[in-house]
């Protein structure tokens, strides 16, 4: 398994989050690149959103919080899949998820 979290990499800040995820799980560090997670929806943008939008159920599932904050820290431009994705997202933190208040506060504050 290749895993982004063993290379150099842009990094989602995680450090504001009142529960930070688990540094020594490879599946979820993976997730905190940046770069992947623009890579992949510049990818979705040019037909292949079903494909892009499977390798993201991984995160939603286990690292809504990581995926969250990524989403609102790359650059533009927001695509088709970035939007379903915030959209399907936010609703989680709206319940009771440990990090409910700090993800909402920064997505409050992003440009996106």
């Amino acid at each position: 398994m290749f895993c982004f979290a063993d290379y150099r990499f842009h990094s989602v800040a995680v450090d504001i989050l009142k529960a930070p995820p688990e540094n020594d799980n490879k599946e979820i560090m993976t997730w905190r690149s940046l770069d992947l997670v623009e890579t992949l929806l510049y990818l979705s943008d040019r037909g292949l959103y079903t494909q892009v939008q499977e390798m993201f159920k991984l995160p939603i599932q286990h690292c809504p919080d990581v995926l969250v904050l990524a989403l609102l820290q790359i650059n533009p431009p927001v695509t088709v899949l970035r939007q379903d994705l915030l959209t399907n997202l936010i609703p989680i933190f709206l319940g009771n998820h440990p990090n409910s208040a700090i993800v909402l506060q920064h997505a409050w504050h992003s440009q996106v």
